[in-house]
């Protein structure tokens, strides 16, 4: 098996379900709508800004 066919295999397995993309060719909006980590890092926001930690955003 070659390195290509890896990959794609590989990509496959990280498709949401009822979506008909994998997250790596989502559009950042899409996939950080769904993203359990994005939705966590936004609630700790507060917390970063209150201790001066910079995060983008």
């Amino acid at each position: 098996m070659d390195a290509d066919h890896y990959f794609l295999s590989a990509e496959c397995g990280f498709q949401p379900d009822g979506y008909d993309v994998s997250y790596g060719k989502m559009q950042p909006d899409e996939k950080n709508r769904i993203s359990h980590r994005y939705k966590a890092l936004m609630l700790l926001k507060p917390t970063f800004r209150s201790h001066k930690i910079c995060i983008n955003q």
